[in-house]
């Protein structure tokens, strides 16, 4: 199974678990605290996903770590991911798991790229007509890339508007190689 199966199905397990229970809000607080821990405590990490460690060792470590910290059945998902052997998903299950979670509120991640960072007045009028556009509201996230030249490229779901001075000059530069001069 690729990473990206195994985080859908887990993913949405536990979302439909945290739903049914009324918690997404709590959970999802809880899981970006988990994958945070986990990504930033490499030993942990090594020791959870180590095959020549014990379970039964690897889940005293998780209860006496996360025991009465975070929601029981949150807890209880974890050890059945070190059961089943898939702890080292865990990031990617709480990627999945996010995604789930804002669409569910009806909130949809736009990526603006530039080279520099854009004014909070400039971000905001392009929230107001993302939104507008797309009836849902839209969290910004601007990344900076010097090799943009100039302009920027919006990434919104699945379509790419690139209004960077990079991409036109590779326009430019294809379409005057492609003439024929005589």
């Amino acid at each position: 199974m690729i990473l990206s199966e195994v985080g859908t199905r887990y993913s949405t397990a536990l979302f439909n678990l945290a739903e049914k229970e009324n918690k997404l809000d709590k959970i999802n607080t809880e899981v970006k605290l988990l994958a945070g821990f986990l990504k930033k405590s490499a030993p942990l990490h090594n020791f959870l996903t180590a095959p020549q460690i014990r379970d039964e060792e690897k889940e005293k470590v998780l209860k006496n770590i996360w025991s009465g910290k975070i929601e029981g059945f949150l807890l209880n998902f974890l050890l059945f991911l070190l059961k089943k052997h898939r702890i080292q998903f865990f990031q990617q299950i709480a990627l999945d798991y996010e995604k789930l979670y804002k669409e569910k509120l009806g909130i949809l991640e736009a990526t603006l790229i530039s080279v520099k960072t854009v004014e909070e007045p400039q971000q905001e009028k392009l929230i107001q007509k993302l939104q507008k556009e797309t009836g849902k509201k839209i969290q910004l996230i601007n990344k900076i890339d010097p090799a943009l030249i100039g302009g920027t490229i919006l990434l919104l779901a699945n379509q790419v508007v690139d209004y960077s001075i990079r991409y036109r000059l590779n326009n430019l530069k294809e379409r005057l190689l492609a003439l024929k001069v005589h």
